[in-house]
């Protein structure tokens, strides 16, 4: 198995805490630095509806209702 330098681990956390949504920053975090769960799901909770289902969480699927394909 091969893993990333020390380098290009910190050039990967700089991209997504630059570039990404908040809530890949928040599962960053949680994988690797040890995040809370709870600021993972705060953050899940944003994309949620009313009806339970998601929306939004993938910038290519910009619809407002729920959809199969975010939730």
């Amino acid at each position: 198995m091969q893993f990333l330098s020390q380098e290009a681990f910190q050039r990967a956390r700089s991209f997504v805490m630059d570039q990404g949504q908040r809530l890949d920053q928040r599962l960053w975090a949680f994988h690797f630095e040890s995040g809370a769960r709870g600021d993972v799901l705060a953050a899940l909770a944003t994309y949620q509806n009313e009806d339970g289902g998601f929306c939004k969480i993938e910038p290519d699927i910009q619809t407002e209702a729920s959809s199969a394909l975010a939730t």
